[in-house]
C-alpha cells in the first residue's frame, strides 16, 4: 500500500475509514521542514528519513501517513496538539494502528532512535 497523502488528521479517531481489517496503518509523526534549509529541522528525523522513505515510500510498502507536528517553537510548546492527540513526547514516532471489533487501536510504536535502529522498523512493520 503506498503513502496516503493530503490526509487530515486530528487523532487516531479518524484513521477509521482508512483502515481495512486485519490491514494496519503506520502514522509517521516528523518535524516540518526548516524553512532556511528545506530539511526537517530535528536531526533524529534527519537520521530516520531514509529507512522511513526506503520502508513506505514504494507501491508495495505498508499503508502509511506522514504528519508534521510543525515547526520547533511549536512543538516544544507543551500544548502542541500533535503530542496531545497522538500521546507522543519525541519524534520521530510510527505507530501502527489496527481495526479491532469496528475500533481503532494502537497496536505499537517507534521512538526517536528506535526508528533508525539497525531492523527495528524492518521487524515492526513485517
Amino acid at each position: 500500500m503506498p503513502v496516503l497523502n493530503d490526509v487530515q488528521l486530528a487523532g487516531p479517531k479518524d484513521l477509521a475509514p482508512l483502515v481495512g481489517s486485519g490491514e494496519p496503518i503506520y502514522v509517521i509523526l516528523t518535524s516540518s521542514n526548516d524553512e532556511e534549509t528545506g530539511v526537517p529541522w530535528c536531526s533524529d528525523v534527519r537520521a530516520a528519513l531514509p529507512l522511513l522513505k526506503e520502508t513506505f515510500d514504494k507501491p508495495a510498502g505498508p499503508k502509511a501517513i506522514y504528519e508534521s507536528v510543525g515547526p520547533r517553537p511549536g512543538w516544544k510548546k507543551p500544548d502542541n496538539p500533535h503530542k496531545l492527540a497522538w500521546s507522543i513526547s519525541a519524534i520521530p514516532t510510527v505507530i501502527r494502528f489496527e481495526l479491532r471489533n469496528g475500533e481503532i487501536v494502537e497496536t505499537g510504536r517507534l521512538v526517536e532512535a528506535q526508528v533508525y535502529e539497525e531492523g527495528k522498523l524492518q521487524s515492526f512493520v513485517s
